[in-house]
């Protein structure tokens, strides 16, 4: 299995550590949903996208049938 980095590069480089703190791979905004409801951050979208340039992943992805998913 691959292992990638992003997540502990999330928390490292950026600190965002969760719900508890109100910022993980999502934002929690503590007056909506009790802060348990995630908005979609640009931070991390942000974040995501250099990774992804930075690795070499093209932008759209793979498209993978619901077969293929399950596989892996």
């Amino acid at each position: 299995m691959r292992y990638t980095t992003i997540a502990d590069n999330l928390v490292g480089e950026l600190g965002r550590i969760g719900q508890k703190v109100g910022k993980g791979w999502y934002d929690y905004d503590p007056s909506k949903g009790k802060g348990r409801l995630p908005i979609v951050s640009p931070e991390v979208a942000d974040f995501v996208n250099k990774h992804r340039l930075k690795v070499g992943i093209a932008s759209g992805g793979v498209s993978l049938s619901n077969d293929e998913i399950v596989n892996r």
